[in-house]
């Protein structure tokens, strides 16, 4: 059966991370030992994720994946295959090593019963305590539920974690109707919610990203959200849609996805993906390059341009308002605007660079807001803007692009999205490289080529932009 074949991913532990494993391999002492000295610091500052995650899960509050080591680890080698990093589960000593070879870490999943977050806060603390410092461990995932009236709760259980173990990030999701009462959650670490647009409610999909987001900025909290696998047919339409739901909401800060869920991607006798699996697999690996660059970024602001087409490609209607709402239109006086193209932009800072004028929000994030038809960009920059550069994903690193006359050009694919940054008079220009582009052809947005993965009689699964009703 073909494989796809994939560079081994090695994860770099966080520095604080590395210098705890430094700590226990020079002493000898276990992870629980190794810990007591951070006990005794006061008010630690909450922990963050270190990258972008994308998470397989068969679901909370129990545990449906395989029990026996070498199935898990087949499983397991699949998962990392398919381009995610992060695994929700039960604990279980014997995963984390298997984890560790493939490249995943653990979302530790606090409802399990044997050491439930808040019916069983003794077992909790035990198992928190002991991974204090943990690399292969992401961090706890606490609620994933209607919160609308335990929210209080919400915090409690926050502040308990951190006080177990200062050293991992706390998951707190709830579903997107909870909003008046979200404010009593003072502190999180990863805040999330369900929002099911393609299939409820299309108009939700941008006034919750406008709340949610902002509501994580306020909070300086990561945003992450479930987001489901199957809203088109698939193979077909599918990948253009989840491609779509994924990149736009990156425009508003998305940091993680927790797709939802794997028992509808995968069969659970023999833990192949089905084809919803390769639909996610491939947007799985469009994100996964930027997992690394965009996670420190901090939002300040997300802008569109009028929209005459809608996210499936239908006309929107007379009726509508050109800016969709949720949405604000680029501000006259911004030193980036679309001469021509509809796009939804994203206003990034790194809170590591310096905050002098030039550099603080020199980040923008495009995306298409149609899913099935590429988006060509006219872009104007200010006469203060030496240059701009996009990521590019095959290289992993940052690419010039051609400037005539303060304007570039590019193509966003179908639902895609770009990773922008831009250098000014107050910094010198970026270098190109051997991969920057030497002459006026419109940047294009690079799909990936049809790929063989493990599934039902090796499907394939191709790029396609078909429309969807």
């Amino acid at each position: 059966m073909p494989r796809l074949r994939l560079p081994a991913r090695r994860r770099r532990a966080p520095g604080w991370l590395a210098a705890i494993a430094c700590l226990v391999a020079l002493t000898g002492l276990t992870w629980p030992l190794a810990t007591r000295v951070q006990e005794a610091s006061a008010d630690p500052a909450p922990a963050r994720p270190q990258e972008l995650a994308l998470v397989f899960s068969m679901g909370y509050g129990g545990d449906l994946l395989p029990q026996e080591p070498e199935t898990f680890d087949a499983l397991m080698a699949t998962v990392a295959e398919a381009g995610y990093t992060t695994v929700l589960a039960s604990y279980e000593a014997w995963r984390l090593p298997i984890l560790e070879r493939h490249g995943l870490t653990l979302m530790v999943d606090l409802l399990d019963e044997r050491h439930h977050v808040y019916r069983n806060p003794e077992g909790a603390e035990a198992l928190a305590r002991s991974l204090q410092g943990d690399p292969r461990v992401w961090g706890y995932h606490l609620f994933s539920d209607t919160a609308a009236t335990i929210v209080s709760g919400r915090q409690r259980d926050i502040d308990n974690v951190r006080r177990w173990d200062p050293t991992h990030p706390t998951f707190v999701g709830t579903q997107q109707h909870v909003k008046s009462t979200l404010g009593q959650m003072t502190s999180p670490d990863v805040v999330a919610y369900y929002d099911y647009h393609w299939t409820r409610d299309r108009a939700t999909h941008f006034p919750n990203l406008d709340f949610f987001g902002s509501y994580a900025d306020e909070k300086d909290a990561f945003l992450y959200r479930w987001v489901q696998v199957d809203p088109g047919r698939a193979g077909i339409g599918n990948p253009n849609r989840i491609r779509y739901t994924v990149f736009s909401s990156m425009a508003f800060g998305l940091k993680g996805v927790m797709w939802f869920l794997g028992s509808r991607l995968i069969d659970s006798g023999s833990w192949r993906w089905n084809q919803l699996g390769l639909d996610v697999a491939r947007v799985n690996h469009e994100v996964l390059p930027l997992a690394e660059v965009f996670a420190p970024l901090r939002r300040l602001d997300t802008w569109s341009t009028p929209l005459t087409i809608n996210a499936n490609d239908d006309p929107r209607g007379a009726e509508e308002p050109p800016i969709p709402p949720g949405l604000a239109p680029i501000p006259e006086d911004f030193w980036a605007q679309v001469e021509s193209g509809e796009v939804l932009i994203g206003h990034f800072r790194d809170p590591a660079e310096a905050s002098e004028e030039g550099r603080a929000g020199r980040y923008l994030f495009a995306a298409n807001p149609n899913s099935y038809q590429p988006q060509p960009l006219v872009m104007r920059f200010g006469t203060a803007i030496t240059g701009v550069e996009i990521f590019d994903r095959e290289a992993g690193e940052w690419r010039l692009l051609d400037m005539s006359e303060s304007r570039v050009e590019l193509v966003l694919g179908p639902g895609f999205g770009e990773l922008l940054r831009a250098s000014s008079e107050a910094e010198p220009p970026p270098t190109p490289t051997a991969n920057s582009t030497a002459n006026s052809t419109p940047n294009t947005t690079s799909m990936p080529e049809p790929t063989v993965m493990p599934g039902p009689a090796g499907t394939i699964y191709l790029p396609m932009a078909w429309h969807e009703a």
